[in-house]
């Protein structure tokens, strides 16, 4: 079983699965895949910022699962380690400083050959999806400290959410094309933040970034007027889920 025993069986068969990613978050067994820079270019502005080289997975050296969550499980870990989520403006510049790039495996693809199907927001769903990743990132010739992505729909940070009739729900975005494009269009009005499913991916991404090589915080950088735009396309007020 390519990933963690002990985890793919508690996930299986918690009754409160959340819970669980949460305790195993602070567990220690949740993979550092390391992190790499993204530069963005605005007139005379250059930011950099740094993106974890894959999305949040549980396991250790032994084996490892890509585990969707909902963006409220990760809170306090986001806040011990002071991450944020991206803009779907950068999940494109992400997936374009992306070395390793599979392409989007969608649910019918995933069980098109086989008798028995797993639902989209069960744990075996999770697995087989995270394996059938593993196996293009071999086939891709990835490397463990490459940037990798537009295999995982991204949970994003989107001023929809800031409309009081939104503010429970979840924003999705991303899922790439082997040809680049977009097959996930932003999403953040059709489910509740509590909806997970196999697809989706919490990339972790450093608050601390760098402004023509200062140290700032993104966080302020989403509030400025002017510097917004080089991530997001208008200032950011919704900034973290379950605020």
């Amino acid at each position: 079983m390519d990933t963690n025993h002990k985890i793919f069986q508690t996930l299986s068969t918690s009754r409160n699965r959340e819970k669980e990613i949460e305790s195993f978050l602070f567990s220690g067994l949740n993979i550092n895949f390391g992190f790499s820079t993204v530069k963005v270019t605005q007139g005379q502005d250059v930011l950099e910022y740094y993106v974890s080289n894959d999305y949040l997975s549980l396991g250790d050296n032994f084996g490892w699962i890509h585990c969707p969550m909902s963006p409220l499980t990760p809170r306090a870990f986001m806040r011990t380690n002071d991450y944020i989520l991206p803009t779907p403006k950068m999940v494109r510049q992400i997936y374009s400083a992306a070395i390793t790039k599979p392409r989007a495996v969608a649910w019918g693809e995933l069980y098109k050959s086989v008798e028995k199907k797993f639902n989209r927001d069960s744990t075996k769903c999770y697995l087989d999806h995270s394996n059938k990743i593993k196996s293009q990132m071999i086939q891709l010739g990835h490397k463990e400290d490459n940037l990798i992505a537009g295999h995982k729909k991204d949970v994003v940070l989107t001023n929809i959410l800031a409309n009081p009739k939104y503010k429970n729900n979840v924003a999705i975005y991303g899922w790439f094309n082997s040809d680049g494009t977009v097959i996930q269009n932003l999403n953040a009005i059709d489910h509740i933040v509590s909806y997970v499913d196999y697809s989706h991916g919490l990339r972790m991404i450093k608050n601390d970034c760098l402004l023509n090589g200062m140290p700032r915080k993104l966080t302020d950088i989403f509030s400025d007027t002017r510097l917004a735009t080089m991530i997001h396309d208008e200032p950011l007020r919704f900034k973290q889920y379950g605020t």
